[in-house]
């Protein structure tokens, strides 16, 4: 639904400075059928598997019995995800539609989503089906802001555009968790997730620690400190560091604000344009590659960072990263706050050049149109992350790298 307020009588004064105004909403129900894993017919069973079954009968006993597993079951019952979609906008164009503003808020409520269920008895020798048992709820805005004027022959645009986007899980099947801050249920979709780091184990804290002093958590069994070890804060003061002090960390791997701005200009037959996009908010895990020192196998070699974060007895708790070592990768290296990064960028998406011949130069010729242009992509990226691409979300380094790409271009018409 959509009303034009400029064309109603009473607005006609107002049309010197606000030629053009209209207010609108809509509400839409769709549908989606992807799934998670990519899978189809989710209404029919798998196959039993005859012999991949492990049984145990008795007590004491260290040998498993082989016997019929039953595959993924069907469900008879999936239907495709639904997602109500409301949307509520205004248009307005200031100044002979030189001026133009687009804004939108926008609220979703997604349920029946296609997921795998989590909470599964240890007994229970069957993979269940996936099933309609997801709700996420999304909300945000959108705005846009565009100049376009002429000067003489000069022609000339530029505008810019802001998103922000945030969503809440309301259902996921999950376990219990004995503390909130565990919870999934009410985060993000794509929150991070890990450990809170408490500075490093300094000297005196090593010889506290071995002494039960300090008042320093136990860090797991068998854990022998070392001065530049992580240390992590005891989210539940149960006085150890376990798997119930993990909690939401970040942003999410997706950007909650995104932005952009393009401007271009054409005279006497040149024209440019140019493309920025930004994103903010949004964090992501290096992974262990990126953040273990000598690898998993101790056989690789050091990147710059890792030396230079590095702790050392006069940086103390201002170092980046623990001390370069051997020994205790098992409790530095595991996902925290330590090795989360700061994923925002500015890049300079593409920017093109063109001239066109004149159409007096072209008449012998009997062509109609003549255009040479140079255009490059991925040009120019400022970001904190510096290891990866921060545009494509994931901290893959198996991805194929960004690259820069330039184009020269002839374009004739007859």
């Amino acid at each position: 639904a959509g009303w034009i307020i400029t064309e109603e009588p009473f607005m006609q004064w107002i049309k010197p400075i606000v030629s053009y105004m209209k207010i609108r909403a809509s509400y839409g129900i769709v549908g989606n059928d992807r799934t998670p894993d990519g899978s189809r017919f989710l209404y029919l069973p798998d196959s039993y598997n005859a012999s991949s079954g492990e049984y145990f009968f008795g007590t004491g006993l260290g040998t498993a019995y082989p016997g019929a597993e039953e595959a993924k079951k069907g469900n008879p019952d999936v239907t495709w995800e639904k997602s109500a979609k409301q949307n509520y906008g205004i248009d307005i164009n200031f100044f002979n539609q030189r001026l133009k503003l687009v804004a939108d808020y926008f609220i979703e409520n997604r349920w029946d989503i296609l997921t795998s269920r989590k909470v599964v008895p240890g007994y229970l020798e069957v993979k269940l089906p996936i099933a309609n048992i997801g709700k996420v709820k999304n909300h945000g805005y959108e705005i846009s802001l565009t100049w376009r004027d002429r000067v003489r022959k000069f022609n000339y645009h530029i505008g810019a555009n802001v998103s922000y986007a945030k969503n809440k899980i309301v259902f996921e099947d999950e376990i219990p968790y004995p503390y909130d801050y565990m919870r999934r249920t009410g985060k993000p979709v794509g929150q991070q997730f890990g450990r809170i780091s408490d500075g490093f184990f300094s000297e005196q804290d090593v010889a506290d620690y071995k002494a039960g002093k300090g008042g320093i958590p136990d860090h797991g069994a068998g854990f022998v400190p070392k001065a530049g070890d992580v240390k992590y804060k005891d989210l539940n003061g149960d006085g150890k560091i376990d798997e119930l002090d993990v909690a939401a960390i970040g942003y999410p791997a997706y950007p909650l604000l995104t932005g952009g701005v393009n401007l271009g200009f054409s005279f006497k037959g040149f024209d440019f344009s140019m493309t920025w996009s930004a994103a903010t908010m949004t964090s992501r895990y290096l992974r262990d590659i990126y953040r273990e020192p000598f690898g998993a196998t101790n056989a690789r070699s050091l990147m710059k960072y890792m030396v230079t974060d590095a702790w050392t007895p006069e940086k103390g708790n201002k170092a980046k990263a623990p001390a370069i070592s051997f020994t205790n990768k098992t409790n530095n290296y595991i996902d925290s706050d330590m090795w989360l990064r700061d994923a925002s960028y500015i890049r300079l998406k593409n920017m093109e050049i063109g001239y066109s011949i004149p159409k007096k130069a072209l008449d012998k010729m009997k062509i109609s149109s003549l255009r040479f242009s140079l255009s490059g992509y991925n040009l120019l990226t400022f970001d904190k992350l510096k290891i990866v691409d921060p545009e494509t979300r994931t901290n893959d380094q198996s991805l194929y790298p960004l690259v820069t790409v330039f184009n020269f271009g002839a374009k004739i018409g007859f």
